[in-house]
């Protein structure tokens, strides 16, 4: 009996959680400063949720820093909110980690890159991206002059994801930090990565830890940054 109410309660309590929060959302048009920042995490929105605060991006004029991070809104959710981006000007931070999100919705997000001029700050961390999102996202950089920092730590990367993007950072020169942590990565890419340090004259930070790339090539990389206004992690 005790363990049917903790549950009943914690269901009916995030859910008019969630309700608030995309209700929030839904009335944060144009309504000045105070609705720059909207905070959506940990609610599991369900896809007319992430609808909803499609259009509200669509529309909003001052929402500049928006975070769904573990929503479980999924590779739906993710095309959902890519499409908003297309025709948001506004936002600059997206927080989109945690969400179960596959290579479909790191697909979709890539082609909002494409053409979003406004957005600063992407972080779709602790999803499953893959090489195939991870891809997408590397090519659209070629092409991104905004974007200044993206974690894509933890998505399932491997040295294919990892020497794309490599290769898509000697033409970008508008990202300063770029996390990888805690993907799949091994020494090839990890060399590529630290390699382009040498050249891109806008990345000052770099995170691989936790990846599979060996102590010796680890050592190769940080003495490499030694002397330079770099923060490398390893």
């Amino acid at each position: 009996f005790f363990l049917f109410c903790f549950f009943f309660f914690f269901f009916f309590f995030f859910f008019f959680q969630a309700e608030d929060g995309i209700r929030d959302a839904q009335e944060s048009r144009g309504l000045g400063d105070v609705y720059k920042r909207q905070i959506i995490h940990d609610y599991y929105i369900k896809l007319n949720g992430n609808k909803t605060i499609a259009d509200m991006l669509k529309n909003n004029k001052t929402l500049t820093h928006l975070d769904m991070r573990s929503n479980f809104i999924r590779d739906e959710g993710a095309q959902v909110i890519a499409e908003a981006l297309r025709a948001n000007k506004i936002l600059v931070h997206l927080n989109i980690g945690h969400n179960n999100i596959c290579h479909k919705g790191g697909i979709a997000v890539a082609e909002a890159l494409r053409s979003n001029k406004a957005l600063k700050a992407l972080s779709i961390k602790w999803n499953k991206i893959g090489n195939e999102g991870s891809r997408a996202i590397s090519e659209a950089l070629r092409i991104n002059k905004t974007l200044t920092y993206l974690d894509m730590r933890s998505n399932f990367i491997t040295d294919e994801g990892g020497k794309v993007m490599a290769e898509s950072l000697k033409i970008n020169n508008t990202l300063a930090s770029l996390n990888m942590k805690s993907n799949l990565l091994e020494d090839e890419a990890g060399t590529a990565l630290a390699e382009i340090l040498k050249i891109n004259i806008s990345l000052n930070s770099l995170n691989l830890e936790e990846n599979r790339i060996k102590e010796e090539k680890k050592d190769w990389m940080r003495e490499m940054c030694r002397n330079k206004e770099i923060l490398l992690k390893v």
